[in-house]
């Protein structure tokens, strides 16, 4: 089996970035780069902003809180999450994050590749 994947090497600000409802989305590595492994993106979410409640049917995804506090919305359970704090959502379930504060917040997202197969 090949390795599709690449070196990827990205300065400070470098790379694909994109907004997403007021927030900004820098890509770090694409599935494209890591051979459809994963995804890995850095977000930096606005003071009080953040996306409305979504469900992903294919993926889970997490989140690594970097810098300032996000709340997040995870099913029933609310999480208050400052720099250090690790939240995995699984697919199918209602989730939402949201900077409630004056200050940027900035985080880790990850989002694997389900269907791998590893042997």
């Amino acid at each position: 089996m090949p390795n599709d994947t690449k070196i990827v090497h990205l300065g400070a600000e470098e790379g694909e970035a994109f907004s997403a409802v007021g927030d900004v989305y820098r890509i770090l590595a694409s599935g494209r780069q890591t051979g459809d492994v994963y995804t890995l993106s850095e977000i930096r979410v606005s003071p009080n902003n953040g996306p409305p409640p979504h469900i992903h049917s294919r993926e889970d995804e997490s989140f690594f809180i970097l810098e300032g506090e996000v709340e997040f919305q995870v099913g029933d359970e609310k999480i208050a999450a400052r720099p250090g704090t690790f939240i995995q959502g699984p697919r199918g379930i209602a989730h939402s994050f949201k900077n409630n504060t004056q200050l940027p917040a900035r985080m880790l997202v990850f989002i694997p590749r389900q269907d791998l197969k590893i042997s």
